[in-house]
This record gives structure tokens, C-alpha cells and sequence, in this order.
């Protein structure tokens, strides 16, 4: 199970807690390992639904690449 944290509460972003970043250390799009600045994408654009199959962590450039697709 994939715990997230909400990040930016004005903008919507999540990301994964410290305890999940073991397993998301990186942006699983381009690799990038920073930790610190991942966001957690929701792939059917639907911010409510949080269920582990439709988040993946991204780096905000391929966040900001996957909206924009």
C-alpha cells in the first residue's frame, strides 16, 4: 500500500511520504532521484481518486509533460 501526503494544499500536489520514498525514490517516468521534489500524478486526471493503480510518481517536468498529453 502506497502512503501519500498532500504537499501543496492550494495546488493539489501530493507526494510520498518519507516511509513510501524507499519505493519511489526516483521519477518512474525518467528515473531522476530526488526525493525531495517527486509529485504523485494522477493518471486518470481525477485528483479524488487515490487508489494505488491510478498514482505514479513523477518529477515536475514529467508531470508537467503528462498534463499537457
Amino acid at each position: 500500500m502506497h502512503i501519500f501526503r498532500r504537499t501543496h494544499s492550494a495546488r493539489g500536489f501530493w507526494a510520498a511520504r518519507e516511509d513510501s520514498m524507499q519505493k519511489y525514490s526516483a521519477c518512474q517516468r525518467c528515473g531522476l532521484r530526488e526525493p525531495e521534489i517527486l509529485h504523485v500524478h494522477h493518471l486518470d486526471g481525477n485528483r479524488k481518486n487515490n487508489r494505488d493503480e491510478n498514482l505514479i510518481v513523477l518529477c515536475p517536468n514529467c508531470h508537467m509533460k503528462a498534463h499537457k498529453q
